[in-house]
């Protein structure tokens, strides 16, 4: 396991997003809002001053000063840290999504635990409520769900409980597929296997529908591979980034036959949905 750095940063809160999203761009793992600004969090030896400097000065509004501030977090800290910080959260008025540490339940709401670790993805983002939402306006019963960049686990998870037959959750980073497994099973599901590999490992597989939650770049880059497993007639969601990136990830994406047809936006974060033609 790997130390952390983490990176207080305190801005207007107009900016966070904004900077919350390049720094996802750039292999920040996880973020959380503070009355001043956020915090994000990348693994110690990837982390740059000179990027991070960079891209707080590409982004400084009407001269007012952005500034942060560094500490190390040992990786045995971590789960210490997001307990002091770590909220449950209601998506759509009908999940809760709580961590193993809140001792809390709703009768009128389905609940999920979710153990955050160092994975992304805990319900709190607008991506993964996004995702979540477009998930539960497609009918998933009985199909083949990919779950590309799965992170904690918890879009595979919701669709195993939204009726999905066979689900395969997949991530570059064995920290993010031990958590998801053992979200996994803290969630009593069946039909999931998540495993560490690249997304080109799978090419031999097909999909009925395919989600993920990443950045941009990753999505265009792999753009065939997802065009290629995805089933004709058959759907591809996503999110990791904003409004306006959609035109620029569909221009990539009608060079495969991936084809727009609907999204939905929070916080000037956004979900897509393409059909394969």
């Amino acid at each position: 396991m790997s130390d952390y750095t983490e990176i207080s940063i305190h801005c207007h809160e107009e900016i966070a997003e904004i900077l919350i999203a390049e720094l996802f761009n750039h292999g920040y793992e996880g973020f959380w809002e503070t009355d001043d600004g956020f915090k994000a969090y990348i693994i110690k030896n990837k982390f740059e001053t000179r990027r991070l400097k960079s891209i707080i000065e590409k982004h400084i509004l009407n001269g007012e000063p952005i500034t942060y501030a560094l500490e190390n977090i040992p990786a045995q800290n971590w789960n210490e840290e997001w307990e002091k910080n770590y909220e449950p959260v209601i998506i759509a008025d009908k999940f809760l999504i709580r961590a193993p540490f809140h001792f809390l339940d709703d009768e009128g709401l389905t609940t999920f635990t979710i153990s955050p670790k160092m994975a992304f993805g805990t319900g709190h983002h607008s991506t993964t409520q996004l995702i979540i939402e477009m998930m539960l306006s497609t009918d998933m019963v009985d199909k083949k769900v990919l779950d590309f960049g799965t992170g904690t686990g918890i879009l595979a998870i919701f669709a195993e409980h939204l009726g999905a037959k066979e689900i395969v959750a997949i991530d570059n980073s064995y920290e993010a597929i031990d958590c998801a497994l053992e979200n996994i099973s803290i969630n009593n599901c069946k039909n999931i296997k998540a495993s560490v590999l690249e997304i080109e490992q799978l090419t031999n597989k097909t999909f009925d529908i395919i989600i993920a939650n990443i950045n941009r770049n990753i999505l265009t880059q792999n753009a065939r591979y997802l065009s290629e497993m995805l089933n004709h007639d058959n759907r591809l969601i996503i999110s990791g980034f904003y409004e306006n990136d959609i035109q620029y990830i569909s221009s990539k994406f009608e060079t495969v036959n991936l084809s727009f047809k609907t999204s939905i936006s929070k916080n000037t974060w956004v979900a897509c949905q393409y059909n394969k033609d």
